[in-house]
């Protein structure tokens, strides 16, 4: 009689320990990181407003421009501040900011940029942020870090579903000031490269094909093609506010504060090849890579690439064009901002 009470007894606190079991509930990293966002803005913003998929507006100063419509692809030219959830910058426009807090770097780009929002091409947390400002006003809002990826969903839920923190950037406080809505970016920018070229060379410069141009600072020594030769060049790249991101000579360098003193500044190797596609900077092995619209298949932006291309026997020349021709949509590093037509100073010189 003991054995089948005991037996019984056994029984019910194993289908007990079982259901326990059954009920346990793991978090998932997506419902960890909404629980620690959640709790953080009900302690620090407890007021602000949910817009979108999950964005929140902390403070609002309309602007009395143009209205910046999201429905169709259109480009914003913003200033930014952009902090973690602590109050830190980790990303600014402004010079003066990033001096504040030792972040400056001569050689990086400050001022205005251009962001593409495109449902596809800028974070979702962004492109809810600024829908429906006008262009001078002043937005601060706060995108948790599942809406900082380039992925589009109707909800934020999807986007909670889809959640991978390798993904994301981490949450983030950002304030952009919306300066100029864009519809037409080609045309902003060689509208740029036109004003450029009455300031600065008097209207000499000659555009060979759409947004991109040449001028001829010194004649060559011949007319012989170059193709299939090897050459060697000196070059300084800029933007068209004058900001220098890169030079072979050490001087520039130095003038400009941009010298690296592990770098050997001098003349720079350049295979030719039989084409533009073909012409190969340096002493690397071949990239055998698949050329793009801005790209040669050696890793070359086109615009420089079809310069030295077309170049003779000490040579010099001046070349600028717009983006496509250049880093197009993402500019390089932190040096040249997206969007961003581009000038080049080149001259064939002797082997050193």
């Amino acid at each position: 009689m003991r054995i089948k009470q005991l037996t019984i007894l056994l029984s019910a606190v194993a289908a007990a320990l079982l259901c326990g079991c059954a009920k346990e509930h793991t978090e998932s990293e997506a419902d960890a990181a909404k629980r620690e966002f959640d709790a953080w803005l009900a302690k620090n913003y407890p007021n602000a407003t949910r817009t979108g998929r999950g964005v929140y507006i902390v403070s609002d100063t309309p602007g009395t421009g143009a209205a910046f419509n999201t429905d169709y692809d259109v480009f914003a030219v913003v200033d930014y501040v952009w902090k973690d959830l602590q109050g830190n910058v980790t990303a600014t426009s402004e010079a003066d900011l990033a001096k504040q807090i030792g972040s400056y770097k001569p050689a990086n780009f400050y001022g205005s940029s251009t962001w593409a929002i495109f449902p596809t091409e800028t974070y979702a947390g962004i492109y809810d942020g600024i829908k429906d400002m006008r262009v001078g006003g002043t937005r601060v809002f706060i995108t948790p870090s599942w809406l900082n990826t380039n992925a589009d969903y109707s909800s934020e839920e999807k986007y909670l579903k889809k959640y991978d923190p390798d993904d994301c950037t981490p949450s983030s406080i950002i304030t952009v000031t919306l300066l100029e809505k864009i519809e037409d970016i080609e045309k902003y920018q060689i509208d740029s490269i036109d004003r450029y070229n009455i300031r600065t060379f008097g209207h000499k410069l000659d555009s060979a094909r759409i947004g991109y141009y040449y001028l001829q600072t010194q004649k060559p020594t011949d007319d012989l093609s170059l193709k299939d030769s090897t050459v060697y060049i000196n070059y300084t790249g800029r933007l068209l506010n004058g900001q220098v991101f890169d030079t072979t000579i050490e001087d520039t360098a130095k003038l400009y504060n941009v010298y690296e003193p592990s770098r050997d500044y001098e003349p720079i190797k350049v295979s030719m090849g039989e084409s533009v596609d073909k012409l190969k900077l340096g002493d690397s092995e071949s990239n055998s890579g698949v050329a793009t619209s801005n790209m040669t298949s050696e890793g070359v932006i086109r615009g420089f690439a079809y310069t030295v291309f077309n170049m003779k026997h000490y040579e010099k020349g001046t070349c600028i064009f717009i983006s496509s021709y250049g880093y197009a949509a993402k500019g390089s590093g932190s040096t040249i901002p997206a969007y961003a037509p581009l000038r080049f100073d080149i001259e064939l010189v002797d082997k050193p």
